[in-house]
């Protein structure tokens, strides 16, 4: 057994292909829901069963992690509320757009935050797995406002957790999904090391930037 990883559950099929290529590695998974799945568990993963916006479930599910490994590797986030709320601009729902605020950003971030003291005695990497639309500029949607919009403040998250845990020796990846079959899987992404020499300056290692990447290794602009 390898790494310790903890995966939210989004409901996006990369997240169990991600939870199965880590299992078939060697590592240890926990995959974090807030609802146990009646159909489609993984066998080679552990459940978590927490609310990320409840501070006593999310320090009993870190409890839990503690208290068998004394350690997390990796835990990769990301967005889990997806309303339906039509086309931008038809009139929306501010408390269905609040909620998704709330529990794809802020429960994500409440996440590392409770799970940091676990990381940090690890290889200290947070990743998510997300998808193209989460970027200002490449994004062609017109529906969902609420989700699209969390996509884009998970980024955000991500850019303040890597200002704020870098120079701690934490590692980011943030890797967007299609869902088109072909290139690298998120799980082999996640666990990649990126260019870093520290005798370089610091803005030439990828290691010292928050960087989107898809399947084939392109940077999606913010």
């Amino acid at each position: 057994m390898n790494r310790i990883v903890l995966l939210m559950e989004t409901g996006r099929p990369a997240v169990k292909e991600a939870a199965a290529w880590f299992a078939a590695h060697g590592d240890k998974v926990y995959i974090g829901v807030q609802e146990m799945m009646p159909t489609q568990r993984l066998e080679q993963a552990e459940y978590l069963v927490f609310d990320p916006l409840v501070p006593e479930s999310l320090a009993a599910a870190a409890e839990t992690v503690e208290q068998a490994d004394g350690r997390l590797d990796i835990l990769v986030v990301g967005a889990a509320c997806h309303p339906q709320d039509g086309e931008i601009g038809a009139g929306h729902d501010s408390a269905v757009l609040v909620d998704a605020m709330m529990r794809n950003v802020y429960g994500s971030r409440s996440t590392a935050e409770a799970f940091l003291p676990l990381l940090r005695r690890g290889m200290k990497r947070i990743a998510a797995i997300t998808e193209i639309e989460s970027s200002n500029s490449w994004s062609t949607g017109k529906t969902d406002l609420a989700y699209h919009a969390s996509l884009a403040g998970l980024n955000m998250m991500g850019k303040i957790l890597f200002n704020h845990l870098r120079p701690e020796g934490f590692t980011f990846r943030w890797y967007c999904d299609d869902g088109a079959p072909g290139g690298m899987c998120a799980a082999d992404y996640i666990t990649s090391g990126l260019c870093y020499d520290e005798k370089e300056p610091y803005i030439h290692s990828d290691e010292n930037r928050l960087v989107l990447r898809d399947a084939w290794l392109r940077e999606i602009s913010w």
